[in-house]
């Protein structure tokens, strides 16, 4: 049959819009209701398709039922062929009962998917000597849930600010003497400049996850307008400085009590009408 593409341009059969989406993305082609397959479009270094946790390149794949193909960051869809399911088979049941976040979860454990898990996998053989294999398999399953998060805020920041040259990454603390493994991952906020690099902000894993949310809530400002300002107070890319906290709640608390002039001698302040 003829061929469905997948994209974000208005020629596309199925028109998918959202982070990571390229114009032409890819393409199903349903041969005789039972062999399907998949390629990718645009096979550049933006291109994201992902079918199982593995990339598909411009050579057709061919998919099964119950399947799981990734498209950029925004769609994730699961492939059904009516004549080939067996509700009987355990696998299919299986996968039926993956949830977003464990479909997603499974595309980075292959560090073709994923920059930041790539670049940290050249001091896995380092660490595993220094803190022994155990603690090192902790830290990899650790890095598998947070590396797409910080792929995924890099790639928001390259749409929302892309003149602004910021860059998350990871850093690793150990505790060398103990020889344990904790929570030693730290993810920072870096800045080029002309000087260099510079790191903004220090951020524990925990409070980057909140921060990507915030960023995703940019991200879907900026997709509507095409346009978004960094606040005064509440970058999410940024730690608030104490004056900029003062200044926020200094307002929050006029807004809370109404505006009120500043002492006038009477024993009394006047409220601003």
């Amino acid at each position: 049959g003829m061929p469905f593409t997948f994209g974000s341009s208005d020629e596309n059969s199925v028109v998918l819009k959202g982070l990571g989406m390229q114009a032409h993305l890819c393409s199903f082609l349903n041969e005789d209701d039972r062999k399907v397959t998949v390629q990718s479009i645009d096979t550049g270094e933006k291109a994201r398709v992902v079918v199982n946790g593995s990339p598909v390149g411009g050579s057709p794949v061919r998919v099964q039922t119950m399947d799981r193909v990734a498209m950029g960051r925004a769609a994730l869809l699961r492939v059904m062929i009516p004549l080939e399911i067996d509700h009987e088979d355990p696998a299919v049941a299986a996968a039926a009962s993956m949830d977003f976040e464990a479909c997603m979860a499974e595309v980075v454990h292959n560090s073709e998917n994923s920059e930041s898990l790539a670049l940290m996998e050249f001091y896995f053989e380092e660490l595993e000597a220094k803190v022994g294999k155990r603690a090192v398999g902790e830290l990899i399953h650790q890095l598998h849930d947070i590396c797409p998060l910080v792929d995924e805020a890099n790639e928001i920041a390259k749409h929302v600010r892309p003149n602004d040259r910021l860059k998350i990454d990871i850093d690793l603390l150990w505790d060398l003497h103990r020889n344990k493994h904790g929570d030693h991952i730290i993810v920072r906020v870096l800045k080029e400049v002309s000087a260099g690099t510079v790191v903004l902000a220090f951020w524990t894993s925990t409070k980057f996850r909140e921060r990507v949310e915030l960023m995703r809530n940019v991200f879907e400002e900026w997709h509507k307008t095409n346009d978004w300002a960094p606040p005064r107070c509440g970058d999410p890319w940024l730690d608030p400085r104490f004056p900029e906290v003062h200044e926020r709640v200094f307002s929050a608390q006029q807004e809370a009590q109404g505006k009120w002039a500043p002492y006038s001698g009477d024993g009394a302040s006047k409220a601003i009408q």
